[in-house]
């Protein structure tokens, strides 16, 4: 059995940033090998992105929404649909759990909301939500009850 000796270094070089130095000195000489590791404190959620508003074409009063999860930024994080006849967004969804693994990515969700009035064109966003702050998804919009195209105009006229 050889003689053998190991240390751990830890160089911090920016916040959140650190950088472990593990070196094994054995009879003979010495290896050393780094990792960078980043560890980072809680961050507000991932911007939700929007797959879809599928409305019902059989009662003319509910349309499901779809968007996925590319990771979890810290949990629990919930998320909720906000939407209306304009930017006001007077109407909200259910609020779905997300999932408590931080190691979840892509995950698909959907909310079905309903009382809604055919041939309305209404627009919507997803808002992930945890304990520091919120994040919202693009604008899109539907129109219940219909096959047609709608188009969310620029707030800012851009």
């Amino acid at each position: 059995k050889e003689d053998c000796e190991s240390h751990l270094k830890l160089i911090c070089r920016d916040p959140g940033i650190f950088t472990y130095s593990c070196s094994i000195v054995w009879g003979y000489g010495t290896v050393t090998e780094d990792a960078i590791v980043n560890v980072g404190g809680p961050v507000p959620p991932v911007k939700p992105n929007l797959l879809s508003a599928t409305s019902s074409q059989d009662f003319c009063r509910e349309a499901t929404i779809e968007w996925t999860m590319d990771s979890i930024s810290y949990t629990p994080e919930t998320y909720y649909v906000k939407y209306g006849t304009s930017r006001e967004f007077n109407n909200q969804s259910v609020i779905v759990y997300g999932s408590e693994d931080i190691h979840t990515v892509d995950k698909c969700y959907t909310v079905q909301i309903d009382g809604l009035s055919r041939n309305t064109q209404y627009i919507y966003q997803v808002i992930a939500n945890n304990s520091v702050g919120k994040t919202s998804s693009d604008t899109e919009c539907f129109i219940e009850c219909s096959t047609e195209i709608c188009t969310v105009e620029d707030p800012d006229g851009v």
